[in-house]
């Protein structure tokens, strides 16, 4: 398990757990409870209506009922999650933990880390959206968790980006495009994201 901290400037690796964890079991429940506060960020999202930035956070989907087709979005997130080697997680408010606002999904593919989907909740789309800042967000944190790799490609961001999308992700990403509708961010424009979008 790899801690980040606040400033994104180093890593604390915790190892040899497994063993820690066999000789002290009760350890066991502290380091799950450990993970699951490191694999999320806090953010703050636009409430159009308000015009004022309120609190939120990206959470693991683990034991979340995720939102359906029939609920008005492109993707079963439910069994998307069921997806082998791909971790996902939510948006979601502070005041309002039982709205999911935004959805994304990642992966890990040899020493490659994968933005494999996102999607914005249906009631943030459009020119009636209800909250901005979503996307970003999400974004921001995949990068964040791209540099939980160790390779060649640490803290590099990749993602297929459909054709019509390619220019506006290098404009409001600083993504640059590899071979077809592959993309990736770099590391540093990476960091520049997260410093923008997240707030821990």
């Amino acid at each position: 398990m790899v801690v980040w901290n606040r400033d994104n400037l180093y890593y604390l690796q915790l190892s040899n757990l497994s063993i820690i964890s066999n000789k002290l079991p009760f350890l066991t429940t502290f380091y799950l409870y450990l993970e699951l506060y490191i694999r999320r960020a806090m953010v703050e999202i636009l409430d159009v209506l308000q015009n004022k930035k309120i609190q939120a956070e990206i959470i693991l989907a683990d034991k979340i009922t995720l939102p359906l087709k029939k609920h008005g979005w492109n993707f079963n997130w439910k069994q998307l999650s069921k997806n082998k080697n791909t971790t996902t997680y939510i948006l979601k408010l502070i005041d309002t933990p039982q709205t999911i606002e935004g959805v994304l999904q990642v992966k890990i593919e040899g020493d490659m880390f994968i933005m494999d989907l996102i999607e914005i909740a249906p009631h943030n789309i459009g020119s009636n959206k209800r909250y901005e800042l979503v996307a970003e967000c999400l974004i921001s944190f995949a990068c964040r968790e791209s540099f939980n790799i160790e390779g060649d490609y640490k803290g590099f961001l990749t993602f297929i980006a459909k054709t019509d999308l390619i220019d506006w992700y290098a404009s409001k990403y600083g993504a640059i495009q590899a071979i077809g509708q592959r993309m990736f961010i770099t590391p540093k424009k990476g960091l520049e994201l997260q410093e923008k979008y997240l707030t821990i």
